[in-house]
């Protein structure tokens, strides 16, 4: 009996040993789970933002190209109107010389008949006919 007696006993170690490293395996499966677990919401929180880090990538993308068309644009702005200012400046002494040659003609006019009418005659009189210039006394 002693014999079975230690054959039990060495059974009951063996069971107990198997129960053991059936209890490590079924925490190394459940570590192994939570592990894959954790590895689908790593992989999920990656997918997400890697198309989040692709709509920054467009957006940034699509700035730059309009920030490259807005400074073609700024400088195509600043060409017209350093062209309009110079247009301006072009018309300004335009209109300034022609109202130069127009004073110019007028006082050229105006001293010419008063050569012609015999002189004495000042701006706003009239002479009327021979008589004395209008505006001005005369001591008869």
């Amino acid at each position: 009996m002693e014999d079975s007696s230690a054959i039990l006993c060495q059974i009951s170690c063996l069971k107990d040993m198997l129960d053991q490293v059936n209890e490590e395996m079924e925490s190394s499966i459940q570590a192994t789970r939570e592990m894959e677990s954790e590895i689908v919401r790593c992989s999920e929180a990656e997918a997400a933002l890697a198309a989040r880090e692709a709509e920054l990538t467009e957006r940034l993308y699509a700035s730059q190209f309009e920030l490259v068309g807005l400074a073609a644009v700024t400088a195509e702005s600043r060409k017209s109107v350093t062209s309009t200012e110079q247009e301006l400046r072009s018309l300004q002494k335009k209109r300034d010389e022609i109202q130069e040659r127009m004073i110019c003609k007028r006082m050229k006019e105006l001293f010419d008949t008063e050569a012609f009418s015999g002189g004495g005659r000042f701006l706003g009189q009239r002479r009327i006919g021979n008589g004395p210039v209008s505006g001005s006394r005369s001591n008869s």
